[in-house]
């Protein structure tokens, strides 16, 4: 299939049509997982048990910084807009507020939608606003979330019988009352599944954290697919540095000695190694990552079928490209040379490469 990199059009983040993106192979193995994420949704949403399914089923796109991760979600967005899911917008964690916790966002986009809704159910529509009512009670005690709660209220014997413990006990069912409440939010939408996705997580590690910790701890349900972009390198060292911070500063200070000739130094390491790879095995799935790679490493027939469309409406390979300007700009004309340059700018992020295109 022909890929067309047309230098006419901006290199910020968009939407492509459907086989114009770079990234091709990596979007169809994406769009197989999400179908057969879809089909488990609409099992669960026949089952008959009321005990709810925890699943881990984050999907992984990873890639460096410009590698075109923001413009393949945008393009997967527009993919599945007509299917039996409902589409959430993107995420940006990093551009919502200090205090605008991540679940709070997903709870609020959820209602959002639910919101348009027009014609359903009362009796149904009453039963899915009696059960956000629930799950706001569990809410404040969410951690980053200010609690409007003071120690001394807890002195107060019938504000502990009737809020206090009725707080808590939201707090205590909170993943319970979340998956109830996809549930219920599909079945006033008459869908199967929700799909989230969130960009930029790895960027901010005071902002990465809490999102892998709600997709740890309550993003379970079978009826969420989420995506979740970044640099898995980042991710390691965000997790790492959370592990480390366990360990708290009285426990390294006493116990982990570089100096030491005992090597206790390594066996924390080592250990910080077992539980960073344990967290990311079991939120980010190995087998729902796709790597958006380099365009050096695409195999020889999708290279060769990627064109560059300039000024004058021109088509060239992307190869050919290179070669005229490598000949017209820098006086390269050896095919050994010209190769050990193209190598090296085919080995650059996307975004990158289009900046250099635009300038030659």
């Amino acid at each position: 299939m022909e890929t067309i990199i047309d230098l006419n059009f901006d290199n910020n983040a968009q939407s492509f049509q459907e086989g114009a993106i770079i990234h091709n192979v990596e979007m169809q193995n994406v769009k197989t997982i999400i179908d057969k994420l879809i089909s488990e949704a609409e099992n669960y949403k026949k089952r008959e048990s009321t005990d709810i399914l925890r699943k881990h089923n984050a999907i992984t796109i990873s890639g460096e910084r410009g590698s075109g991760k923001t413009s393949f979600l945008m393009t997967l967005k527009e993919s599945f807009s007509k299917k039996r899911v409902v589409v959430i917008d993107i995420i940006d964690p990093t551009l919502t507020e200090e205090k605008g916790h991540i679940f709070l966002n997903i709870v609020a986009h959820i209602k959002e939608k639910v919101d348009l809704t027009k014609d359903t159910d009362k009796e149904l529509k009453s039963k899915w606003e009696q059960t956000l009512r629930k799950l706001a009670d569990g809410l404040p005690m969410l951690d980053g979330i200010q609690s409007s709660l003071d120690p001394a209220d807890w002195n107060d014997s019938s504000f502990v019988m009737f809020d206090g413990l009725r707080r808590v006990s939201g707090a205590n069912n909170l993943e319970k009352l979340f998956h109830n409440y996809i549930k219920l939010s599909l079945e006033v939408l008459n869908q199967d599944a929700f799909l989230i996705m969130f960009d930029d997580v790895d960027t901010d590690f005071a902002k990465g954290w809490p999102v892998l910790e709600t997709l740890r701890k309550y993003m379970t349900s079978p009826q969420l697919i989420t995506l979740i972009s970044g640099d898995l390198a980042l991710y390691t060292m965000l997790i790492r540095k959370k592990q480390w911070a366990n360990f708290g500063k009285e426990l390294l200070k006493n116990e982990y000695d570089k100096n030491n000739e005992s090597q206790n130094g390594d066996v924390y390491t080592d250990l910080v190694a077992k539980l960073e790879s344990q967290y990311a095995q079991k939120v980010l799935k190995p087998e729902n990552r796709i790597l958006l790679s380099t365009i050096a490493s695409k195999p020889k027939n999708i290279l060769d079928n990627i064109k560059v469309k300039i000024e004058d409406n021109t088509d060239l390979t992307l190869k050919c490209f290179y070669q005229k300007y490598f000949q017209e700009k820098f006086a390269i004309k050896e095919g050994i040379v010209q190769d050990l340059y193209m190598n090296f700018f085919l080995s650059l992020p996307i975004r990158s490469q289009i900046s250099l295109m635009k300038t030659l």
